[in-house]
């Protein structure tokens, strides 16, 4: 007896052969044009049927080809990134204590300096001939104590002629005292070793107080400081490895979670970290953008397996295709699985799998549960 599937569509396809000629009415041809539909879509119903058939019954038909692997257990870690800056513990801008006409520049920008090293110097003539007339004075009154204090120690003079004379000698020690001061303010030297980074003024231009001279910057002492969300506030942890990466053309270079700032900021939910870097590079300045990569999972021994491995059933279940030898075929198995957290294309199985299953890597979105396979 014909299979019933392919009784129907051969009557299916005799009645639409028979059907009598075109009517030239409107309503006639609209109802024709309705019945051809429907015997198109029964058709093709019916089509589909019998190919899911002849797949599943045809031993002459080639079984399709798929690529497989085994399932193993291997390290997992998940990372997230924040963004950065670079940032010296040792940045300067050096403003002069004093107001006066720059008269000299002693280093150049990208110049090398060390601690207490000369940098630029504003006009002081005018300290400098203060502190000779002082000098001078002072010279003269250390000579007039002088007599005072032996003509005293002899019991000759007043005590307040003494006393006078010693205070005079005194109140000119401390004015010169004050005006080399003032003398120094005038010369910009360097508070630590480090880069000239920048010279504001040029000879001749009028310096003070409320402008800036001279930055200074330690590229020895270098660290990174990013963002973090507040969600991340358990899993971010003191001197745990990062990685920093940077620019094209830069490497991508190891450090360490130096400090974890105390407070969340109100304004964006996140904390400070402080990074430092565990090498040094020669492209490193301050305020080079930084991606700090920080761990937050790891599983010493997981069920991995690439994401493009997993597929989704209309109910929306997540699952793979483990092959299963049967004689000498190989048959497909779906399997459902629940996946876990992914990262760069690897996908962690919380259940569904153990290890050691053989599951299909290409080839399977053409598969059916129970299909019979060729290896590749």
């Amino acid at each position: 007896m014909k299979n019933p599937i392919i009784l129907s569509l051969s009557v299916a396809l005799f009645l639409v052969a028979c059907q009598p000629p075109a009517e030239t009415s409107l309503k006639k041809l609209i109802e024709k044009k309705e019945n051809f539909e429907n015997s198109i879509d029964s058709i093709n119903g019916l089509l589909i049927a019998i190919n899911t058939e002849i797949g599943l019954l045809d031993t002459l038909k080639k079984a399709p080809l798929v690529a497989s692997a085994l399932v193993g257990r291997a390290q997992f870690n998940h990372y997230f990134k924040v963004q950065g800056n670079v940032e010296s513990d040792k940045s300067a801008t050096l403003f002069p204590e004093t107001q006066g006409i720059v008269k000299a520049i002693y280093v150049k920008e990208g110049q090398q300096v060390s601690a207490g090293q000369s940098l630029l110097a504003l006009d002081n003539d005018i300290i400098a001939s203060n502190i000779s007339e002082v000098e001078t004075s002072l010279s003269l009154a250390t000579e007039m104590f002088e007599r005072q204090e032996r003509l005293w120690n002899q019991n000759i003079g007043s005590e307040m002629q003494f006393i006078e004379a010693k205070s005079r000698k005194e109140s000119l020690e401390k004015s010169i005292t004050t005006l080399r001061k003032q003398q120094s303010m005038a010369v910009l030297k360097a508070p630590f070793s480090g880069v000239v980074d920048k010279i504001y003024p040029k000879i001749g231009e009028m310096g003070s107080p409320m402008s800036p001279a001279v930055s200074v910057v330690d590229l020895n002492e270098l660290h990174a400081v990013a963002d973090v969300s507040e969600k991340y506030l358990v899993k971010v942890k003191p001197n745990a490895s990062v990685s920093i990466s940077f620019g094209e053309g830069m490497d991508t270079l190891q450090g360490n979670i130096k400090n974890i700032g105390a407070t969340i900021n109100s304004a964006n939910r996140t904390f400070e970290i402080k990074v430092g870097f565990a090498q040094k590079a020669d492209f490193l300045r301050p305020n080079l953008m930084a991606e700090v990569e920080i761990n937050d999972f790891k599983a010493d021994s997981a069920i991995v397996i690439p994401s493009s491995n997993i597929l989704q059933d209309i109910d929306g279940k997540s699952f793979v295709y483990c092959i299963m030898q049967e004689g000498t075929k190989h048959l497909v198995k779906k399997t459902i699985v629940d996946p876990g957290i992914t990262y760069r294309g690897k996908t962690m199985i919380l259940s569904g799998l153990n290890g050691g299953e053989n599951i299909v890597t290409e080839g399977a979105r053409k598969l059916v549960d129970g299909k019979e396979i060729r290896m590749n």
